[in-house]
């Protein structure tokens, strides 16, 4: 059976993170510490967890850097936080989104 794209996403996020090609938006460290008292750490340990049941969509970027942004679950019980992350050329970019 083929692997699903979300599973190969996975696969490079694990990948990018032990190779410490995962950065955090200054704007997702601030909400983790500020709403979850998490440091960078906790974020990164996060991603680690994440499973293909998790995934939610998939997006282009609209930065000038383009890129594909996979969205997962919300982070919190009321919905109003998800995980963004953004996968460029050679590094994958972490931010939240309140929704």
């Amino acid at each position: 059976m083929p692997r699903s794209a979300t599973a190969a996403f996975l696969d490079r996020l694990d990948r990018a993170l032990d190779a410490d090609e995962v950065f955090t938006t200054r704007e997702a460290r601030e909400l983790a510490l500020g709403q979850f008292s998490w440091d960078e750490g906790d974020i990164f340990t996060l991603l680690r967890v994440l499973e293909e049941e998790d995934f939610h969509l998939l997006e282009p970027s609209t930065a000038e850097e383009g890129g594909m942004i996979w969205v997962f679950v919300p982070m919190t019980d009321d919905g109003r936080v998800w995980i963004r992350l953004c996968e460029r050329q050679h590094m994958i970019v972490v931010s939240f989104h309140r929704g």
